[in-house]
């Protein structure tokens, strides 16, 4: 099969040659030695259109979603905070105010977005309750000024969401999926 061999490649049958290209932000090491993360900075295609993708980051400092705790001092993250593309606006994303790293809204180019909140649930575990930190409520705004939102919540007592649009009655119930 010719993607499996080392780019570009000429069997007679079929030729191959890179189409896209990807750069990473460069290599560091912090204190300890130990190499930090690299990220995905720039996506680039050499097909002939105008496709190519931005990737912005912020370094924050992290903190755990359940309230301080001294083991997190000091300890920091970089956050993808936007998308950006030739001729259109940028993808934002944006994080929960507690540093705990929680996705809490990606707003699109237009207007629109995806919106989440975040609950702690208990879990059954051998010592007691665990809790873990999940999504309660999901909204997504379609229209370009985000006036309109539709909300879906997992309702623990039936484990069925619903979806109804902000300030509204419920009109349908969804599957999750």
């Amino acid at each position: 099969m010719c993607s499996t061999l080392p780019l570009p490649v000429d069997l007679g049958i079929c030729s191959i040659t890179p189409t896209y290209s990807f750069t990473y932000s460069a290599l560091t090491y912090n204190a300890s030695g130990i190499p930090n993360l690299q990220h995905l900075t720039d996506i680039a295609n050499s097909i002939g259109t105008a496709e190519s993708y931005h990737f912005t980051y912020a370094t924050g400092s992290l903190a755990p979603p359940f309230g301080y705790d001294a083991a997190w001092n000091g300890v920091t993250t970089s956050r993808l905070t936007s998308i950006s593309t030739p001729g259109i606006s940028s993808y934002q994303f944006t994080y929960d105010a507690a540093n705990a790293g929680e996705l809490t809204k990606l707003t699109f180019p237009w207007g629109g977005y995806l919106q989440w909140d975040y609950v702690s649930q208990a879990y059954a575990g051998p010592n007691g309750n665990r809790y873990l930190r999940e999504v309660g409520t999901r909204y997504l705004s379609a229209q370009s000024n985000g006036s309109s939102a539709w909300m879906c919540r997992v309702l623990r007592s039936d484990l069925e969401p619903s979806l109804r649009q902000k300030g509204k009655r419920a009109r349908r119930v969804i599957i999750d999926t």
